[in-house]
């Protein structure tokens, strides 16, 4: 066991250790593997049931407990609590981390000293819902990138120093479930955020239309409800904000166009995705003021979790059949 690990590498899970292995299959691959810890997060060890073979090829492990969980950012708040090294990294079940993601991690977190680390992505199945999502989500992210600063991550797509995520303290949990508050909160901070080019993250997207327009509504609703509560937003400029809600679908699809076209991929995919991302964000335009008004509340983060911790069960049939690479997919 590696008593000082350099980078705790967090999975989550709300059920068993099945819905996180494709995951831990591709840490297990890490060049960097002596370095890193393993943390799952989950809901009952006893439940867990982890392959222990497994667990036992990284430095070190954990297993960390949170009954009752209804946000995902509530386990990784606990990981990072218990975290035993200086950098922390969440690993969703549905992305896929190549082998020298955790070098690359270690070396401008540990050895560079940057507070925060983001990752360029690409989807690993390829249907034209599966890449609205990921332009209509994380357009600065997907790959190429160039290595910088810049002003914001991909979502769950990130690294970062323990010692700048503890400060938040008991506004911590609802800051991991919405990285995007998390980030707006650093840029007014002036804490530094860098992205590498280095490493390019393979995830699976949302590959059915109704799911990603009933994922955006959700997601933007929880958003909202963080982005008011965490960064004490007053009832004027909540209502703005309302009144304002029927430009977001406008202002996010112009970013989103832009980054396709930024990325070379403006005659492929511009004119199928555009239609796709403006239905879904002009429901996550609609969860966004819903948020601002009323918030959001156990049922809306619970059923945004269940999206975002077995995205498997979003990805048709023809999309696993159709991708990058079979592994990413297979059960």
């Amino acid at each position: 066991m590696t008593p000082n690990p350099k980078l705790s590498m967090i999975v989550a899970t709300d059920d068993t250790y099945a819905t996180v292995r494709r995951t831990v299959s591709f840490l297990l691959k890490q060049t960097a593997i002596a370095d890193v810890e393993l943390i799952i997060a989950c809901c009952s060890a006893e439940d867990l049931n982890p392959d222990m073979d497994d667990l036992n090829c990284f430095g070190c492990h954990q297993i960390v407990e949170r009954p009752g969980t209804f946000a995902s950012g509530h386990f990784l708040a606990a990981a990072i609590a218990a975290a035993r090294a200086p950098a922390v990294m969440y690993l969703e079940e549905h992305n896929f981390p190549p082998p020298r993601t955790a070098e690359v991690a270690i070396k401008e977190l540990v050895e560079n000293a940057r507070p925060a680390l983001g990752f360029s992505m690409e989807p690993s199945n390829p249907g034209i819902v599966a890449w609205a999502h990921l332009y209509g989500q994380f357009g600065t992210a997907v790959a190429p990138v160039i290595s910088g600063p810049v002003p914001r991550f991909g979502g769950h797509h990130a690294a970062y120093r323990k010692d700048t995520l503890m400060p938040y303290g008991d506004d911590l949990p609802d800051l991991m479930n919405n990285e995007a508050v998390l980030h707006e909160d650093m840029r007014q901070r002036g804490t530094p955020m860098f992205i590498t080019s280095e490493v390019i993250i393979p995830h699976a997207q949302i590959s059915d239309f109704s799911v990603l327009v009933r994922q955006d509504y959700l997601a933007q609703r929880v958003y909202a409800a963080a982005r008011m509560e965490l960064l004490n937003w007053s009832i004027w400029r909540r209502l703005v904000y309302v009144a304002g809600a029927p430009l977001i679908p406008i202002k996010r699809g112009i970013t989103a166009a832009y980054h396709i076209i930024r990325t070379g991929r403006a005659t492929r995919l511009l004119l199928p995705t555009v239609p796709v991302m403006f239905a879904a964000h002009t429901a996550g335009a609609f969860g966004e003021a819903v948020g601002y008004i009323f918030g959001a509340g156990e049922k809306v983060n619970a059923d945004r979790m269940e999206i975002e911790l077995d995205r498997y069960a979003f990805v048709n049939a023809t999309d696993r059949q159709q991708a990058q690479d079979g592994q990413y997919l297979r059960r």
